[in-house]
């Protein structure tokens, strides 16, 4: 077991205490302090599991709330299991011995894949927060890594057999499999490098939440530099090199073999890493889901908490702006844009009834060809700028009127740059919505055919950043609506 006053021991070992701690196993059922340690590793793997498989079945669970899916439930769950698993196997070795391929494919395969799927959420922030859109693409230095891993290890399989059981620390400390973990210093430099620029990037990211996505990613990442920089440090300084009998030629420090030990050869550090991802990216959000419903349920009891107040919200400019503020740092403003041109759409309308009542008034229907719906879409759009908006009462329409061909591009528009799912900036609504919105493109068309969408998307900012703002500017909410 590791003794904390090594921590200070400094001296360099003999070569005869080298040879020992060359071959001295972890996995010994004679010592005491392999027992005391093993059973405290049992323990910690129980509770490791008691902990995160609940909030596994909890964030699966709650997949359709905000707080979760503005984290991309896929990508976050599949992360999280795949964290789960490799902290899982890490802890399997300090109980027992374990086949030897177990180690080598928990290297050079799940950890590469926890670190990239990090990476892959990482920069979906920076995306999201400077340019609102993201498309998870392919991984590819996956693919990759398991492809070199699997040839390695046909390579040399009668040196790592599925039913060949080793001691792993052994294996790590002399080096013996080197072969098989030949993408392994590679894709250290390259999480290390990766690491830096992400770092770099998120700092220039703002969070409307204190322990958000940002805190999230950035912790993780600076972690990961950390991490990555010990384990190569105590891999150049604890451990054999492969064909090397000159023991004598290398002076070894005793602190740093102490730390190899202790460390499991660097698998512990990752191990705490995939702990800490896996907290802070499936338990961190379920916690914080209970805690903001709890928070909800004290706000919406006032009646400036109301949906219908915050329906005149919407109809304010200026607290528009805020909420749209306030959406870039929560990565939701798809939502608030979605609303501003949805308003937009149903002021086309009324323009077009007008036109449509005064042609046929002058019995000349060939005037609404004549008006120039471009020109006043741009000037609709650009009136977000002023200090008054008209409220949505102010339009009226049969939501089951048929899109004249004179505004449906605006309409077909709409769709490609919010409901479409390869869209821009495409809103979170439900399936069933979605499938309503395509059928009705693609047979008749409604003036109304996006309610449903809209109604969705007004329920999602009003429990999501309405009680943000009502926490900045309950006060002055009052007196700018009025």
């Amino acid at each position: 077991m590791f003794d904390l006053k090594s921590l200070f021991n400094t001296t360099v070992v003999s070569e005869n205490e080298y040879l020992d701690y060359l071959n001295r196993p972890f996995i010994n059922n004679n010592n005491n302090n392999f027992k005391t340690e093993s059973l405290i590793y049992f323990i910690i793997t129980i509770i490791f599991n008691i902990v995160f498989i609940p909030s596994l079945i909890l964030f699966y669970k709650l997949r359709d709330s905000y707080i979760i899916r503005q984290r991309n439930f896929l990508l976050t769950f599949f992360g999280g299991i795949a964290s789960y698993i490799n902290a899982f196997i890490g802890f399997i070795p300090q109980i027992v011995l374990v086949p030897c391929p177990l180690t080598v494919y928990s290297v050079n395969v799940l950890n590469v894949l926890v670190n990239l799927i990090f990476f892959s959420r990482s920069l979906r922030v920076i995306l999201f927060y400077h340019l609102n859109i993201f498309k998870v693409s392919s991984i590819k230095n996956k693919v990759i890594s398991l492809f070199v891993t699997i040839v390695q290890h046909k390579k040399h399989y009668n040196e790592c057999r599925f039913t060949q059981y080793q001691d792993t620390l052994i294996g790590l400390k002399q080096n013996s499999n080197e072969e098989l973990f030949i993408a392994t210093p590679i894709l250290g430099r390259f999480y290390t490098i990766l690491s830096v620029i992400i770092t770099i990037a998120l700092f220039f990211v703002k969070d409307a939440n204190k322990y958000g996505v940002k805190f999230e990613c950035l912790s993780i990442s600076i972690m990961l530099i950390i991490f990555s920089l010990c384990n190569a440090f105590l891999q150049a300084k604890a451990t054999q090199k492969k064909g090397d009998t000159d023991y004598s030629s290398v002076k070894h420090n005793r602190i740093f073999l102490d730390l190899f030990e202790w460390s499991k050869g660097g698998k512990m550090l990752f191990n705490i890493l995939s702990i800490y991802i896996l907290f802070v990216s499936i338990t961190l959000p379920v916690l914080k889901y209970f805690k903001s419903k709890k928070e909800r349920n004290k706000y919406f009891q006032e009646p400036i908490s109301s949906l219908q107040y915050f329906y005149k919200v919407l109809n304010s400019t200026a607290l528009v702006n805020e909420l749209r503020d306030i959406a870039i740092k929560e990565f939701s403003v798809e939502n608030v844009l979605f609303w501003e041109n949805y308003k937009v759409l149903q002021k086309l309308v009324y323009r077009y009834q007008l036109e449509y009542g005064r042609a046929k008034a002058n019995g000349n229907m060939g005037m609404i060809n004549q008006y120039d719906f471009e020109g006043y879409y741009i000037q609709q759009m650009q009136s977000y700028t002023s200090s008054s908006s008209p409220s949505m009462d102010d339009y009226s329409y049969d939501p089951e009127m048929n899109v004249p061909k004179e505004i449906l591009p605006f309409y077909s528009s709409f769709y490609h740059t919010f409901i479409d799912f390869n869209s821009p900036a495409a809103v979170n609504i439900s399936s069933s919505t979605i499938r309503q919105i395509q059928n009705e493109m693609c047979s008749y068309p409604t003036v109304g055919m996006f309610d449903n969408a809209k109604n969705e998307v007004v329920e999602m900012m009003y429990s999501s950043i309405f009680p943000i703002l009502l926490r900045k500017n309950k006060k002055q909410l009052n007196n700018t609506i009025i």
